[in-house]
């Protein structure tokens, strides 16, 4: 089914199912949702290595001050490993809570997801296990007592579910999607399909399309406004509802281009966008720019050291509130 008919059909949609959408494909981990508060830490998982110094891909989650101070590596995996016989975990789809006082992220093992859950330190971990089951790109409700997320069961069909924070009393909204979000006040829930931007109520009713031309979307923290990642490397915000698309022009303070962002979030009290970028070693950095565009920060980036920085990724971001 395209993208033409599911458009039509959304609007009869039911009750908890969205089965007239086609099934997508998994992505890319996504960028967490951004709820009102001071601009704190800003979290982000990567993924890098060097196929000229060791075989296996190396993760980790940092966080930074919205300054560039202050880094802290949460959790990392470096093997080190020549042969690529040691494989290490995989950590993306960071999220902080709305009160800024915790994580969720995502841990791959042998192929099996399980999301993570943890207090802003990275401390005090509790893994929530689905057994035969992949869980990603994971979000807080705006009051902290439950998760959304994308699931694969075991028919592996994806869907976007809710549960509590202990994974019990799940609740499917659809049969498709990808990195979906609260909006601040609870009763939507932004997510992507193919390569658009829709939205449908928390109580799964009324999905719609607002956005073409999308492979990544976030909340701003009033609601009012989203921002999106095009698949042409371009940062847009628009409207809740669609309209008023505006698109960013970013310029950098060491003069190189924007290189295939794949995430870009709203600071908690709006003013200011974090997006991921490339630097001229393709190490992988994080920048921020003000909200309408203009110049941007580098607040953060993967130190490579001797390691090299072959293929370099960032598989979540997500901006912490303060209140």
């Amino acid at each position: 089914m395209g993208l033409r008919e599911a458009t039509r059909l959304a609007a009869r949609v039911t009750p908890v199912t969205l089965a007239v959408l086609a099934v997508g494909a998994l992505a890319a981990p996504r960028a967490g949702a951004t709820f009102p508060g001071r601009p704190g830490r800003i979290a982000w998982a990567y993924a890098t290595y060097d196929p000229g110094y060791h075989g296996s891909l190396d993760y980790g989650i940092q966080t930074v001050g919205p300054l560039g101070n202050g880094e802290k590596t949460l959790v990392s995996c470096f093997t080190g490993d020549p042969d690529n016989s040691i494989s290490c975990p995989s950590y993306g789809g960071v999220a902080y809570s709305a009160d800024g006082t915790r994580l969720v992220w995502v841990l791959t093992t042998i192929g099996v997801s399980e999301l993570v859950v943890a207090k802003a330190d990275g401390s005090d971990q509790q893994v929530i296990v689905h057994p035969g089951e992949n869980d990603f790109e994971p979000g807080f409700s705006p009051r902290g007592d439950r998760l959304i997320y994308v699931r694969i069961v075991r028919s592996g069909r994806q869907e976007i579910v809710t549960s509590d924070l202990a994974g019990h009393h799940v609740r499917r909204l659809t049969t498709t999607g990808r990195e979906p979000e609260f909006s601040p006040d609870g009763r939507h829930v932004l997510f992507i399909h193919g390569y658009s931007a829709w939205v449908v109520g928390s109580n799964g009713r009324g999905a719609h399309r607002l956005l073409t031309h999308s492979v990544s979307a976030d909340w701003s923290p009033n609601g009012k406004s989203i921002v999106v990642v095009t698949p042409y490397s371009l940062i847009r915000t628009a409207r809740a509802n669609g309209t008023g698309l505006f698109q960013l022009s970013i310029s950098f303070p060491d003069g190189i281009g924007m290189y295939d962002p794949s995430f870009a979030v709203f600071s908690p009290d709006g003013k200011s966008i974090a997006f991921n970028s490339i630097d001229q070693t393709s190490s992988p950095n994080i920048y921020t720019v003000p909200v309408r565009g203009g110049r941007a920060r580098d607040v953060d980036s993967f130190n490579t050291d001797d390691e090299g920085s072959g293929d370099p990724g960032v598989a979540g971001l997500s901006w912490q509130p303060l209140h």
